[in-house]
C-alpha cells in the first residue's frame, strides 16, 4: 500500500519519539496504533469533504439558498399614451386621469407642435388642493414622481393636465403616462373572463412581428412577438395585457375631455362629397396598417354599421391614431 508524504514524515517522527527506546516489538505496536489513528482521522476528514461535495452539489436541500422574490415583482408600469389639443383661451387644457393603487414612479411626457411656444404639465392628487409637481415651458415637459404608501393612504385618483396659460396660440400633441400598475393571476378572474382569454395566452405572432387586429367588439388587439398581448378597449379609454405566464394587467384611464355628438351633415353636396372620400382614405390606411386582414375590416364595418357619416369618420380616426400609436410606442 501506497503513504502518502504526510504518512511517512508521520511515521518518522513517531520512530524518534517512541517508548522503550531500543524495545522494537513495543516501538512497533506503537507505530501501528498511531498510524490507525492517523489513517481514521484522514478517512473521516475525506468521508466529511465528500458529504459537504454531495450536499452543495443537490440543489434541493437545505444547504443551497436561493433569494425570495420580492412581492413587487407582481407589479409593472402601466404605460398610456394619449393624444391631447388645447385651444388660445387662458387656461384651455386637457385633463386625463389615472387611479394608482400601487407604490413606485410616475412619469409623465408630453411633446407638441402648434403655436403656443409653452405649456403647463401638472400633476394633481388626493390630499392637497395644490398640484404635487408642475413644468412649464417648451416642448417635450417632463414629471417625474414617486407615489409612496403615505400617499396611498389618502387616496389612488391623480390627474394630470396639460394647460395653456399663455392665451397665445394652440397646440397638438402626445402624451406618455407611466405608473405602478398590479398584475392578477389568470385564477384571480371570473370564469367567463378567464375563458375569454385562456386561448390566446403565449401565442405568438407567426410572422414573428407586431401584429395587430380588430376584434368583433371593436376592440384592437395587438400581438407582441414575446407573447405579450394587448388588447386596447374599443372606447379607447383602457387596456388589457396579457402576459405570457397568463398573468393579467387591467390598465383604466379617462380624458375629463369628452367628444360631443357629431354635427348634421351639411347640405353643400360638393362638401359631402368630400367628406366620403376622406373617410374612403381614412378605410385605406386602416387597411393598409392591419395588412389588408379582411376579418378586421369586417369587424370594423359591423361596429361602424348604422352610424351617421361624421361619426363614422370620427372611429376611424380613432383607429388609425390608436393602430399607427401602438406601433410607434410599444406598451
Amino acid at each position: 500500500m501506497k503513504l502518502s508524504s504526510i504518512t511517512h514524515r508521520f511515521i518518522s517522527v513517531v520512530f524518534l519519539v517512541a517508548p522503550g527506546g531500543g524495545n522494537a516489538q513495543a516501538s512497533a505496536l506503537f507505530v501501528s496504533v498511531l498510524l490507525l489513528c492517523h489513517l481514521s482521522v484522514n478517512a473521516q476528514t475525506k468521508a466529511r469533504e465528500a458529504a459537504q461535495t454531495m450536499r452543495i452539489g443537490k440543489p434541493e436541500t437545505t444547504q443551497v439558498r436561493r433569494p425570495k422574490q420580492a412581492a413587487i415583482a407582481d407589479v409593472r408600469p402601466a404605460r398610456m399614451r394619449e393624444s391631447f389639443s388645447v385651444g388660445y383661451a387662458f387656461g384651455d387644457r386637457d385633463v386625463f386621469n389615472v387611479k394608482i393603487e400601487r407604490p413606485g414612479p410616475l412619469a409623465v411626457h408630453a411633446a407638441w407642435q402648434g403655436s403656443a411656444s409653452s405649456l403647463a404639465l401638472i400633476l394633481n392628487g388626493p390630499g392637497q388642493t395644490g398640484y404635487y409637481a408642475r413644468q412649464d415651458g417648451a416642448s417635450p415637459l417632463r414629471i417625474s414622481f414617486e407615489i409612496t404608501p403615505e400617499l396611498l393612504r389618502l387616496g389612488n385618483e391623480w390627474t394630470i393636465s396639460i394647460v395653456n396659460f399663455s392665451s397665445r396660440g394652440s397646440a397638438s400633441g402626445v402624451i406618455l403616462i407611466e405608473y405602478p400598475a398590479s398584475v392578477r393571476k389568470l385564477t384571480d378572474l371570473a370564469p367567463d373572463q378567464r375563458a375569454a382569454i385562456l386561448h390566446v395566452i403565449g401565442k405568438k405572432p407567426a410572422s414573428g412581428k407586431t401584429e395587430q387586429r380588430i376584434l368583433p367588439d371593436g376592440s384592437i388587439e395587438i400581438r407582441y412577438p414575446d407573447g405579450r398581448i394587448v388588447r386596447i378597449h374599443k372606447d379607447g379609454r383602457g387596456r388589457t395585457i396579457i402576459f405570457p405566464d397568463g398573468r393579467i394587467q387591467e390598465i383604466i384611464y379617462k380624458s375629463q375631455v369628452q367628444p360631443g355628438n357629431p354635427p348634421p351633415l351639411p347640405s353643400d353636396e360638393t362638401l359631402v362629397e368630400w367628406l366620403n372620400s376622406y373617410n374612403d382614405n381614412l378605410l385605406v390606411t386602416i387597411q393598409t396598417i392591419l395588412q389588408n386582414d379582411q376579418a378586421s375590416i369586417d369587424n370594423l364595418k359591423n361596429v361602424e354599421s348604422g352610424k351617421p357619416l361624421l361619426e363614422v369618420i370620427r372611429l376611424r380616426i380613432r383607429f388609425v391614431n390608436t393602430l399607427a400609436g401602438t406601433l410607434a410606442t410599444e406598451p
